[in-house]
């Protein structure tokens, strides 16, 4: 039988044996095959789909057809986007970036700096996506260290593709 009261560390179990735990709760080790993400070759730790499923479910959702511009290089950026459903294409300069899934985010950086877009969302299929305006992004980031966190290694993914 396996404890996992102290994670990571060998336990003595029963006879003097040790043993180790199933789980690692503080690196959410578990098991089998990885997820990544889709827009970050990051593992997805548990805690992630947790959150992007609150994300999703807080804000409002807003419904795109396949081929419909979300939002173009250039606009204005006065919020920014959780992908709920669907996949979204992230073009710039004419040329393709990535594509996003399910609790991927958008927009982010046009909140944060208040410049114009640098970058064309558009639907690759019908999607939703969940609306996080300024004045709630920035009190996630005030609130919730992790959701800033989520922010910045989405960027820093981001800028090290573009560099390669």
């Amino acid at each position: 039988m396996t404890e996992a009261r102290n994670p990571g560390s060998p336990r003595t179990g029963r006879r003097g044996t040790v043993t180790k735990p199933t789980r690692d709760v503080r690196r959410n080790d578990t098991r089998g095959p990885e997820r990544r993400s889709t827009l970050t070759s990051m593992p997805v730790p548990e805690s992630h789909d947790r959150y992007t499923a609150l994300l999703a479910s807080s804000g409002s959702s807003e419904a795109f057809v396949a081929g419909t511009t979300i939002f173009a290089e250039g606009d204005p950026g006065d919020r920014m986007f959780v992908v709920k459903s669907g996949r979204v294409a992230l073009t710039a300069n004419g040329r393709e970036l990535t594509t996003l899934g399910t609790g991927d985010l958008l927009g982010e950086m046009a909140v944060i700096d208040r410049e114009p877009r640098s970058a064309t969302a558009v639907a690759s299929s019908d999607c939703e996506l969940v609306a996080i305006d300024k004045r709630r992004f920035w009190f996630l980031v005030q609130e919730t260290p992790y959701f800033a966190e989520l922010v910045m290694r989405v960027m820093v993914d981001r800028l090290r593709r573009q560099s390669s």
